[in-house]
């Protein structure tokens, strides 16, 4: 039995089949199973939130436990996750550290995991407008000179943008006219329903970044346009330049690409689902 334990609530089952079970726990029932489990997966959100003690006492609960840690978030990611998180992995010994990040993986010696997405959300977007872009995502990594440039030509453009911004590391900021601001992240359900009502996803990577975002699988999933400026899009599953345009620079953007209204379908049939993630643990 593998154990994967995301953020604050746990996806367990005999984890071989789906639909998986979501539910709301806290960590310290880990010990409650700890003995019958054979493989505890944790990615960084959860280590953010566990002490290393509480693993190192799943290891004296049960001595033949692996523990592996999933990184969804690049190294170099200025994100308060991983602020946290960094420190902590070299304190404690992994089974395995796997990665979403070909750079991490072949800076640190990493495993890269593969492609994973998951999200039985059922979502209403019926009550808002049809926009043509959308974009979520917070104000760091030294992204954020292009995000803003990106909105207002855009929007100068006549482009209707749908933008959520977090100033995690400019708080005091100026506020473009039109874009939505949050001090606390969106709820993920919110963020499907403007996707839905959008024609294209953008996606605009932090510093040092190269694996594939949320931004990317709910693109591929949902059937819709993304334009990003990450160049390795071209070898992941699913790459099709029909729906899927690198920019270097905002002048580089087809405008009339972004706001036609057409047909996608990238032919998807749940390749991303964690069911691959867990029978590629079981392998192990």
């Amino acid at each position: 039995m593998v154990y994967l334990q995301y953020f604050y609530f746990q996806i367990y089952n005999n984890l071989k089949w789906l639909p998986f079970h979501h539910h709301w726990l806290d960590y310290y029932d880990i010990y409650k199973i700890v003995k019958d489990i054979d493989h505890l997966l944790l990615i960084d959100g959860a280590l953010n939130a566990v002490e290393l003690s509480e693993l190192r006492k799943c290891r004296k609960i049960n001595p033949s436990l692996k523990i592996s840690l999933y990184l969804i978030n690049s190294m170099e990611a200025q994100s308060p996750i991983m602020r946290k998180v960094r420190p902590k992995i070299n304190k404690f010994k992994w089974d395995n550290i796997f990665t979403f990040d070909f750079n991490d993986a072949k800076k640190y010696n990493y495993t890269t995991l593969g492609f994973n997405y998951y999200s039985s959300l059922k979502v209403d977007s019926s009550k808002l407008s049809s926009k043509d872009v959308f974009f979520v995502g917070g104000l760091k990594g030294g992204r954020t000179e292009l995000i803003y440039n990106m909105y207002n030509r855009l929007t100068s453009l006549g482009v209707k943008c749908d933008f959520f911004l977090m100033p995690i590391d400019n708080m005091d900021i100026n506020h473009l006219p039109g874009a939505c601001y949050s001090q606390r992240w969106r709820p993920y359900e919110e963020v499907l329903q403007h996707i839905q009502q959008s024609k294209c996803i953008i996606e605009i990577m932090q510093e040092g970044q190269s694996g594939a975002t949320l931004r990317y699988f709910e693109a591929v999933s949902m059937n819709k346009k993304l334009l990003t400026n990450n160049p390795y899009i071209v070898n992941f599953p699913f790459y099709n330049p029909r729906w899927m345009k690198i920019f270097n620079t905002i002048e580089d953007i087809d405008i009339d690409w972004l706001v036609n209204e057409e047909p996608v379908d990238y032919k998807y049939n749940n390749e991303f689902s964690p069911k691959h993630l867990v029978d590629y643990i079981l392998s192990i």
